[in-house]
């Protein structure tokens, strides 16, 4: 997410802000390919979900969620928005496997790395690790404490980890230094690793 499709998205915003009800439309439809994206990678930490729903599955549920969001919660920025899917795409997805969980299947556990992180912590690959319904559970449970997380330690774990934005990238938006993001990125992988109860990490 480059600062010039900040500027759109946040110009986009203030007409929706301001009353213009297609702004909504063309908001979506700008960000269609960003969030389609967002999708297929976030639909890879839910293998029972993929097994049984396509990419095109969940954008379509998300944006049904997303309108309604934008009806009711004012935005001001590009940051917020992006936020704001990975937070309804999130919740989708949860709902998704809570539904099928019951039913027996073999899961891979997704990367919670980034190439540009400092810290030497990673999560198996998937198909890495054949994971039982417990640790399927367990790991959906991470995905919810994302929300838990401090406010600016949340912000960079959306723009990393979900949107996939490089540190230069979360750094230019946010307005802080790369060091900045470097540390809160740090410190939300170590809260969610704790989670996992991961002791190598």
């Amino acid at each position: 997410m480059t600062k010039d499709d900040a500027d759109v998205r946040q110009s986009l915003l203030q007409r929706l802000q301001a009353g213009e009800a297609a702004a909504r439309d063309e908001l979506i439809s700008r960000s269609y390919e960003r969030l389609r994206r967002l999708a297929a990678r976030m639909l890879r930490d839910f293998p029972i979900v993929q097994n049984r729903a396509t990419t095109s599955d969940v954008l379509h549920e998300t944006f049904f969620r997303l309108r309604r969001a934008l009806e009711i919660v004012p935005l001001t920025t590009a940051v917020e928005f992006y936020r704001l899917a990975a937070l309804h795409m999130r919740r989708q997805l949860l709902d998704m496997a809570r539904s099928l969980r019951h039913q027996p299947e073999s899961f891979g556990l997704h990367s919670l790395t980034n190439s540009q992180s400092s810290s030497s912590a990673s999560y198996p690959e998937p198909g890495h690790t054949t994971l039982d319904p417990a640790a399927l559970a367990r790991w959906q449970e991470v995905h919810e404490r994302v929300e838990a997380l401090p406010e600016e330690e949340r912000i960079v774990f959306d723009l990393l980890y979900y949107h996939e934005l490089s540190q230069a990238e979360a750094a230019e938006v946010l307005d802080v230094s790369i060091a900045t993001i470097k540390r809160r990125w740090t410190a939300a992988r170590l809260h969610l690793a704790a989670y996992l109860g991961d002791a190598s990490l």
